[in-house]
């Protein structure tokens, strides 16, 4: 496994924790934080993020903005979306904005970290 740096983003406090502690002992470095807001600031500070796991909705700043400042300030960072809705919420117009990765609500720790490792693993040519 290739270990990397995780922002994690979603306002449910019970799923923010057992996401990023779960994460944290497979050995990642993680930022978990409850809004779209706070992670904004931390993708304007000096951290950088390999994986960014975001909730979709959000109450503040939404998955799609959220998405669009990554690309505008870490545009190598990979998205993984999670979303308790259908992935016709995260349709196609918005497919592109991020890798593709839905992870549908309520998920199993080993799919997400099994995709955050796939996004890890993969060749630069391919992201």
């Amino acid at each position: 496994m290739m270990v990397g740096n995780l922002l994690i983003v979603d306002d449910e406090e019970d799923v923010l924790g057992v996401v990023s502690e779960y994460l944290s002992t497979l050995g990642y470095g993680v930022v978990a934080v409850e809004s779209g807001r706070e992670a904004v600031a931390h993708l304007a500070s000096d951290a950088r993020f390999d994986v960014a796991v975001i909730d979709w909705t959000l109450p503040d700043v939404g998955g799609r903005e959220l998405i669009q400042v990554i690309r505008a300030r870490q545009p190598s960072c990979r998205v993984i979306v999670t979303t308790g809705h259908g992935a016709e919420v995260v349709n196609e117009t918005n497919a592109g904005l991020f890798d593709g990765t839905i992870v549908r609500k309520p998920f199993t720790m080993r799919t997400l970290s099994m995709r955050v490792a796939m996004l890890l693993e993969k060749p630069r040519a391919e992201r």
